[in-house]
């Protein structure tokens, strides 16, 4: 949260440089160690809900950083899904979207 705060900020205060280069190298590797913490967790992670927006936030991360021209747009995008996701009800979010059902939260 904090990394995308200081990069969308930087972004739209005019910010340039190394220092949001290594803030956004920051937020995709924070994000991917929070990943990986959750798969640990859980192994249907990767194919719930939760897990398919996290390849979607990471790919958009990716163009993010190839398309500076969409970067703010691109990242409201991903702070959209985040906070959409994140509040879904459990139901949805633990739903299996590809491979075999589990059987859900608990």
């Amino acid at each position: 949260l904090c990394g995308m705060a200081v990069v969308v900020g930087g972004l739209m205060f005019g910010g340039r440089g190394a220092i949001l280069e290594v803030a956004m190298v920051g937020l995709l590797l924070s994000g991917l160690g929070m990943m990986a913490m959750d798969m640990l967790g859980k192994q249907p992670y990767l194919r719930e809900v939760r897990g398919v927006s996290v390849y979607i936030k990471v790919a958009l991360l990716a163009a993010a950083w190839y398309l500076p021209a969409a970067r703010i747009p691109l990242l409201f995008v991903v702070i959209v899904l985040s906070g959409y996701v994140s509040h879904m009800p459990a139901k949805q979010r633990y739903f299996v979207v590809f491979g075999p059902k589990s059987d859900g939260p608990k």
